[in-house]
C-alpha cells in the first residue's frame, strides 16, 4: 500500500462518518419547487438563500436557470414562488 494516500482514505472515512452522525438537514419536500422561505420569487426573479447563514438566513441572491452554471448572470425569471427551486445555483454574488 502507498502510504502517501494514507491520509486521502483517513479523510474520506472521517467525512463518511460526519454525514452519517449528522445528516444534512435540508428535508426532501425542499428539493422541488419553492414556498417563500428559504427561495421564492422576488420582483420578477428567482431568488435563494446562499453563504454562511443558509438556509433561511439574511444572505441571497438571485437564481440561474436550470443547468446555468454560478455566476453566469442568467438570472431566473418568474411570476410566483412555485415557478423558483432550491436545487439552482447563484447566477450573481450573495448578498445581505
Amino acid at each position: 500500500m502507498n502510504f502517501l494516500h494514507l491520509p486521502l482514505f483517513l479523510l474520506a472515512g472521517i467525512l463518511a462518518i460526519v454525514f452519517i452522525a449528522f445528516p444534512p438537514t435540508i428535508q426532501a419536500s425542499e428539493f422541488g419547487p419553492c414556498s417563500g422561505r428559504s427561495c421564492g420569487c422576488h420582483k420578477g426573479y428567482c431568488w435563494s438563500a446562499c453563504g454562511v447563514a443558509a438556509p433561511g438566513g439574511s444572505e441571497w441572491c438571485y437564481t440561474t436557470y436550470s443547468g446555468g452554471f454560478s455566476g453566469d448572470r442568467a438570472y431566473q425569471q418568474c411570476s410566483s414562488n412555485h415557478q423558483c427551486y432550491y436545487d439552482r445555483k447563484c447566477a450573481g454574488p450573495c448578498s445581505v
